[in-house]
């Protein structure tokens, strides 16, 4: 997965490129333009081995697994089960129970900020998993009250599983293994190379986003006087008549 996420990192300026060459053929409905632009962006994931698709089913497998061992672990310190009355140690023998001073909550969010400090995909970063690192750090902090009152025994989980985490950051920066299970470096984009919109304040992307939306507009208008009038020619029998009708073809 790493291998994946660092391959689509790499190849991001070239799929920037073709994504906006789709958006622009299909905002014309330039269909033929925007299936040679998919193609070239189907030959590009394949050169470089790799696929979108992997990101996305990664949260799919790994969420319901979280899911299910924090509802198993909670009801059965409801329930409760016997044995976790006095399975715990030091200050937290009865894992039924919420830790008395809340140590254990604000070690597990500092070990899940630790991860995200650290970047759990391979070291790749760039401007939208920056965005996606702020807004866990801030749930990060908001999770600790949460936290608080759950039982101890969920921690038992929580805390093996955010060092793991870790460890297997810190394992897959290494070089020796990176090489061994063919995980490329990473490219890190300059800052005078980040995308536009990375750079652009809130306001000016809302301004952008409807300037965008206007000339939208205003070509799909274009479009439907063009094919107006190319009906009114069809119906008046005119010979001036293309091989290809004109709201097909940019203005």
């Amino acid at each position: 997965m790493q291998a994946n996420t660092a391959r689509m990192n790499n190849i991001k300026p070239e799929t920037e490129k073709l994504m906006a060459k789709i958006k622009h053929h299909n905002r014309f409905g330039q269909h033929n333009l925007t299936a040679i632009a998919n193609k070239k962006l189907l030959d590009l994931y394949r050169e470089h081995k790799c696929s979108p698709l992997k990101l996305a089913l990664t949260p799919f497998v790994q969420i319901p697994i979280f899911i299910s061992f924090f509802i198993a672990l909670r009801r059965m310190a409801a329930a409760p089960v016997e044995s976790m009355k006095t399975g715990g140690t030091l200050w937290f023998t009865d894992l039924t129970q919420h830790d008395p001073y809340y140590v254990l909550p604000f070690i597990s969010c500092g070990l899940l900020l630790a991860t995200i400090e650290m970047g759990g995909e391979a070291g790749v970063s760039n401007p939208q998993m920056e965005k996606m690192k702020t807004f866990f750090r801030a749930f990060t902090i908001l999770l600790i009250p949460i936290t608080a009152q759950f039982p101890t025994g969920l921690f038992m989980y929580w805390l093996p599983s955010s060092i793991y985490s870790i460890a297997q950051i810190l394992l897959l920066k290494l070089p020796p293994v990176k090489s061994r299970l063919g995980i490329p470096d990473t490219i890190t984009t300059p800052s005078h190379t980040k995308t536009a919109a990375s750079s652009k304040g809130f306001f000016q992307m809302v301004k952008d986003n409807y300037r965008s939306a206007n000339v939208d507009n205003e070509a799909k208008t274009k479009k439907a006087s063009a094919r107006k009038r190319y009906n009114q020619l069809l119906k008046d029998k005119s010979p001036k008549l293309y091989d290809k009708p004109p709201h097909l073809r940019q203005s």
